[in-house]
């Protein structure tokens, strides 16, 4: 029988209405892609709404210390939906474990909401899944809510300071990488604040058909830079973006 193929312009949060609002890629990629090529372009991409080898690193000047980039790690639905990824995130392919160790690599703290800490503490302290485990067990890890959880985590600390300011204080601070893990809330939030510099996407081919996404409605349009991507065996995308 014959295909029907759905041909449909989409943003990273997965709307598909306007795209001249948000759409302004002006290359011939767009016209002809090379399906066999995935080579990343110097043009910055379009968020209407919100990768491999390390991330790129901000320009350095002689003289002055670079601030730490907060990096945002998500897996995402091909609608935009980053809740419960276990529903629908089903590659297991080492491709996924490969760009999840070259990611947290280059971080030396991790940022997570109470919600996320909650649901953690119960799991990673006894978990044998690598390269995450031995990472985030080992690593500092900042946990903001309005009071510190029963429940002790090894080397987390507990901020009920708003996070906006807790974050760009530690930006100036030395060290690596900051990473956010599995937190919608809180990474929203720094969205918004404008303290988030480098999106890691893992972006599966699949819909998820509910649940919250990244960039909810009312996230103003936005335009990033693609500095890098790739793809696994089983077609899932890995996809670096900066804000510029």
């Amino acid at each position: 029988m014959r295909d029907v193929v759905l041909y449909q312009l989409l943003s990273l949060d997965g709307v598909a209405e306007e795209p001249g609002d948000w759409f302004s890629d002006p290359g011939r990629d767009v016209r002809e892609p090379d399906r066999t090529a995935l080579t990343p372009p110097a043009r910055p991409a379009i968020l209407g709404g919100g990768a491999r080898g390390p991330a790129p690193g901000r320009a350095r000047t002689e003289g002055v210390s670079p601030m730490r980039d907060v990096v945002l790690y998500q897996l995402l639905s091909l609608d935009g939906v980053a809740e419960e990824p276990g529903d629908w995130f089903s590659d297991p392919g080492r491709e996924v474990f490969d760009n999840l160790g070259r990611v947290i690599a280059g971080q030396d703290t991790v940022l997570l909401g109470r919600g996320t800490y909650d649901y953690w503490a119960d799991y990673w302290p006894t978990s044998d899944v690598e390269p995450f485990s031995t990472f985030v067990n080992r690593t500092e890890k900042v946990v903001f809510g309005s009071a510190a959880p029963d429940q002790r985590w090894e080397r987390s600390t507990f901020v009920s300071s708003p996070a906006a300011g807790y974050v760009a204080r530690l930006k100036r601070e030395e060290g690596g990488d900051i990473g956010v893990h599995g937190s919608i809330r809180l990474a929203r939030s720094l969205w918004r604040e404008g303290l988030v510099d480098v999106l890691e996407l893992v972006v599966a081919p699949a819909v998820a058909g509910r649940g919250r996404r990244l960039f909810e409605e009312g996230f103003p349009a936005e335009r990033l830079e693609l500095t890098a991507l790739s793809r696994s065996a089983a077609g899932t995308l890995f996809l670096t973006y900066r804000r510029v």
